[in-house]
């Protein structure tokens, strides 16, 4: 790329701006031009919503992070459960052996069972400080949210700039012309209806050949020191 700046483009409530193929078929490659996008949603029913199953599981597999925060449907949360993964958990039961009672002695018997790391039901109970991160290539995350006004290293960072006025560059104000019709544009001009250029007849139409001459052979110009004085040369037609 040739920019020199690195853009991130951010789009929140994506459902709301309506079905954008041109964005989302991009999604794979446009780390490669020197941007970034950010897509937000309510859940993933939104693009289903909008662009159908399949688009979806391809927008999906093309956001190599993907942030999940307080999810609240079934669907969501059931994907986010298996995009996590099996996870492997001890457990203790207990043996009572015969004729020892109630309060015998008792023996606990160990074994390791499979179970998701968590269930869609656990993470719509998720705190709302935590959320879930999943990147290609490696397990999912279970992080806490940062509040950058109230956790450091960010607190510090954001008083000091807290009532600081951002240097905005001077912007043209944006100027919207009206659109005109065709009929309106042709009535000002007072002519015939524009022709397209592809239509549009040469400006200079060369004579034609006439029926008594037949090919015609070119003369070179003169070249050197004959070529001083020499007249421009015309095409000579070939005596019948």
């Amino acid at each position: 790329p040739d920019e020199p700046y690195q853009v991130l483009v951010m789009i929140d409530e994506f459902r709301q701006l309506g079905k954008m193929e041109s964005i989302v078929s991009k999604l794979a490659i446009n780390a490669g031009y020197g941007f970034r996008m950010v897509l937000v949603l309510q859940d993933l029913a939104q693009l289903d919503e909008v662009y159908g199953k399949a688009t979806r599981q391809t927008t999906v597999s093309a956001c190599q992070v993907k942030l999940f925060i307080r999810m609240n449907d079934v669907e969501t949360s059931e994907y986010v459960s298996v995009m996590l993964g099996p996870t492997t958990i001890e457990v203790a039961t207990p043996i009572i052996r015969a004729g020892q009672g109630i309060f015998g002695g008792r023996d606990k018997s160990l074994s390791y069972q499979e179970r998701p790391f968590r269930t869609a039901a656990e993470l719509r109970q998720m705190p709302a400080k935590q959320a879930v991160v999943l990147v290609p290539s490696a397990p999912g995350f279970m992080v806490r949210k940062v509040t950058y006004y109230k956790d450091a290293p960010y607190k510090a960072t954001y008083l000091e700039f807290r009532h600081r006025r951002l240097k905005v560059p001077p912007l043209s104000r944006w100027q919207d012309f009206p659109l005109r019709s065709m009929a309106d544009v042709e009535a000002a001009g007072n002519s015939t209806p524009a022709v397209p250029f592809e239509l549009r007849e040469p400006d200079t139409v060369e004579a034609p050949v006439s029926g008594d001459t037949a090919c015609a052979d070119a003369v070179p110009p003169a070249t050197g020191a004959a070529a001083k004085g020499v007249e421009p040369v015309a095409l000579k037609a070939k005596a019948n």
